[in-house]
């Protein structure tokens, strides 16, 4: 259980710096990348809201 935790955080830490490099990026396709993912969090909120409330859950324990 812990090791499985410690694998969310590890991921989720790795996706939010790679994120932010595309957001701050001059590459086009790491630019698009962004986009997209910001497209796929404004379309889906439940999902976003969802995740941050199981890390929120996973940073208590």
């Amino acid at each position: 259980m812990d090791l499985a935790i410690a694998d969310i955080k590890f991921t989720y830490v790795v996706s939010c710096q790679v994120y932010g490099m595309q957001k701050v990026s001059k590459d086009a396709k790491e630019k698009a990348r962004y986009l997209n993912i910001l497209n796929l969090m404004m379309m889906y909120k439940i999902q976003r809201i969802h995740f941050s409330q199981i890390l929120r859950l996973l940073q208590s324990i």
